[in-house]
């Protein structure tokens, strides 16, 4: 049995809207693990639900917020734990990084005054706040961390400011850090140096890490393990490789043929349509008016899972309906979808 640091089970969130008296839905039944010591990229287009799904494990919702199911990590339901032992979660056991370093920093107060902050909450074992402080700035790339202590972040670059975030995540010796679209607002060479850092501390730390992302490139680079979201469900889990060379959704097939540099062999073929309202939610399949190879089926019921192998989940028909001659899921009759050829070769 795989060892999760953190599992998320039929997790339902919507928020509260006073004016029509009603929830509207964002995630609709999210399962999936987060496997302890490796680093799971959480993938898909905006609006997809991948940061309400962070949110919702740190609880960070809101008071019209509204969630259900359960989020385990050993073996305790997060949901069911009150606001004061949350408190004591979040930075202690869970640690989360932001896109913008400055809505996670505070410009009135310094670099160390921030950092002992968490120390002061987490970490009381520490007796010598600004010796460690200087060491996790050195670990994390800052130099020169005892001048740093008395900076404040607009003193700083873009870089640098999430580098301090990320010193602040660790200075309580977190299980997981959640990475919500960290390099977003940073240029393509701090970029780099930002996701290899995340990539050695991971490993140096034994920590869990989950990076929120829509970059496929970031995720194909460095991730073990791979969930895709659309539409608030999940359309395909599975690990790095599978998701990138066998991948069995047309969903995922499309954010990887929109990769500059994927496939050289062809030009970008951009999702037609937009992104699912995930306010109108139904029990179809939310990609099917975009889905090129949709059936009735489709936009009738939404598909149960499919486990293509130990760690390739799909749910999507085209996996569910085996081909009567090899009985190998994903290869379509021509009866059914006209285009069984170039369905196998996707496969294959």
């Amino acid at each position: 049995m795989k060892d999760y640091a953190l599992y998320i089970e039929d997790l339902h969130t919507g928020f509260y809207n006073r004016i029509e008296n009603k929830i509207n839905p964002v995630l609709n039944g999210i399962t999936f693990g987060a496997e302890r010591g490796k680093i799971l990229g959480v993938v898909g287009e905006s609006g997809s639900g991948k940061s309400v799904t962070m949110l919702s494990v740190m609880r960070l919702l809101g008071p019209n917020g509204r969630t259900s199911g359960r989020i385990l990590m050993d073996g305790h339901n997060l949901l069911e734990y009150s606001d004061e032992e949350m408190r004591r979660i979040r930075g202690g056991k869970i640690a989360m990084v932001f896109q913008d370093p400055m809505t996670t920093l505070n410009p009135v107060f310094t670099i160390g005054d921030q950092i002992r902050e968490v120390i002061r909450l987490h970490r009381p074992d520490i007796k010598n706040a600004d010796e460690y402080i200087i060491k996790l700035l050195d670990e994390v790339g800052i130099s020169d961390g005892a001048r740093r202590l008395h900076q404040y972040p607009h003193e700083l670059s873009g870089g640098r400011r999430q580098r301090i975030v990320i010193a602040m995540a660790l200075a309580g010796s977190p299980d997981i850090l959640i990475a919500d679209e960290p390099t977003t607002a940073l240029d393509v060479t701090v970029q780099a140096q930002i996701l290899e850092l995340i990539k050695k501390l991971t490993k140096e730390h034994n920590m869990t890490t989950i990076m929120i992302t829509h970059d496929l490139g970031i995720v194909a680079n460095l991730c073990d393990n791979v969930v895709v979201l659309y539409g608030g469900r999940i359309c395909e889990s599975g690990t790095t490789r599978e998701i990138f060379k066998e991948s069995a959704h047309e969903y995922t097939r499309g954010l990887i043929a929109a990769v500059p540099g994927a496939n050289r062999s062809k030009k970008l073929e951009p999702i037609p349509g937009v992104p699912a309202n995930r306010s109108a939610f139904t029990n179809e399949c939310a990609f099917c008016p975009r889905c090129r190879n949709a059936m009735q089926i489709c936009a009738e019921e939404f598909p149960p899972v499919i486990e293509l192998t130990e760690t390739h989940k799909a749910w999507c028909w085209m996996n569910y309906i085996p081909d009567t001659a090899s009985g190998r899921p994903g290869i379509m009759n021509d009866v059914i979808t006209g285009n069984a050829s170039e369905t196998e070769a996707v496969n294959d």
